[in-house]
């Protein structure tokens, strides 16, 4: 019986004789790695995958040809990273790596390496769709990008789309470090927009109310849960007590709802939702509607603790280069495209960078932190 990763993804690359031994391994609960969660809203958590984790997770159906080549920044210590060499060392399939991001650097690659598919976070699809340096390069290789992370916004998306001449799809999916990377997930052939596309094989997911636990139905939003053999094998050091429920499915903290189709859609986390008042305002909201502001280049939004309101909206923003864009005037732009109770009434402060993970997440403690600090310098 096939129980280990090395038997299932290097036998297949070097046949038998070659320097693989054997040894007894019991695949499903036993750990072969261990990585990090990405600790956006609190310390990172040691997550135990074991060999059937990973087994899983590498043979999820592709998302397209093998053929394209693949442009990523995700470090081999993030699930997106190591599940996706993993899968191409498999396939066969090429893959550029950098490890960081320089806007003339990254762009170089796309047109020396031919690149076809291009793994991305939110704020660097933000990026590519305002570059300025996009014309000076041969981008007609890309004909996908696939984005995680966080939720995409349509206009972003949009943008995107008009800057790359034969990009066919920008794809999105959902998952978490303790899932093996992913929960659900679009292809090229199911996909619609705005959405993290539909369940992935091996996977049971529910969505139910935050407060009485009660499984909801399509268009309803609460916490998603998920329970299935790629499920971790637990965290180091911590009890999971209170991550689980009690049919087994694993809390993920997440708000999302889905469709009468079975496509979900990502709200935000639970610990990243803005009190204010009597109602709840998602921070990735906001970053999108700031986003499509000209001035600003980034963004990460949270809340600023109030003792009457519970907490304000507030954002941190950098400016593009040479913009001279105020608070009133950003401040303004937001209250003309949401509704009252999610206006930005905590302010907006200017900033040269927004805190990240190396997997481009915003560290959202570390913004929440600097706001019981004195106030950041208005550039």
């Amino acid at each position: 019986m096939i129980s280990t990763v090395s038997e299932i993804f290097l036998l297949e690359i070097f046949p038998p004789p070659c320097f693989i031994r054997d040894c007894f391994i019991l695949g499903e609960v036993q750990t072969a790695l261990i990585l990090y969660s990405s600790g956006t809203t609190g310390l990172p958590k040691g997550v135990k995958l074991t060999h059937r984790n990973l087994i899983i997770a590498g043979h999820q159906p592709p998302l397209c040809s093998n053929e394209l080549n693949i442009l990523s920044l995700a470090p081999w210590c993030n699930t997106v990273g190591i599940i996706l060499t993993m899968k191409a060392l498999k396939e066969n399939q090429s893959i550029v790596y950098l490890n960081k991001f320089q806007e003339d650097l990254y762009l170089h690659c796309i047109q020396k390496y031919k690149v076809g598919i291009l793994y991305a976070v939110p704020p660097l699809i933000v990026m590519l769709a305002k570059s300025r340096m996009l014309q000076n390069y041969d981008l007609s290789s890309v004909e996908l990008m696939y984005c995680g992370g966080a939720p995409l916004d349509l206009a972003v998306m949009g943008e995107a789309k008009k800057r790359f001449p034969r990009l066919k799809h920008i794809l999105q999916g959902y998952g978490m470090t303790e899932t093996t990377g992913g929960i659900t997930e679009e292809n090229v052939s199911a996909n619609r927009e705005g959405s993290v596309g539909t369940i992935m094989d091996g996977n049971i997911v529910k969505v139910v109310d935050v407060e009485t636990r009660k499984v909801l139905g399509p268009n309803q939003e609460g916490e998603i849960c998920v329970k299935g053999d790629i499920l971790f094998e637990g965290y180091i050091g911590k009890d999971m007590k209170d991550d689980m429920d009690e049919d087994g499915f694993y809390k993920t903290g997440d708000i999302s709802y889905y469709d009468e189709d079975g496509y979900f859609y990502i709200v935000d986390r639970i610990k990243e939702l803005i009190k204010y008042k009597a109602g709840q305002v998602a921070p990735s909201e906001l970053e999108a509607t700031l986003l499509q502001h000209p001035a600003v280049k980034d963004v990460g939004v949270v809340g600023l603790p109030d003792p009457l309101a519970g907490e304000l909206p507030s954002a941190f923003v950098v400016k593009t280069p040479g913009s001279k864009v105020t608070e009133k005037e950003l401040i303004d732009f937001v209250a003309s495209k949401v509704s009252s109770w999610k206006q930005l009434r905590g302010g907006v402060r200017f900033v040269n960078e927004i805190p990240k993970t190396a997997s481009g997440k915003i560290l959202r403690r570390v913004l929440r932190d600097s706001l019981i600090k004195p106030p950041a310098s208005k550039l």
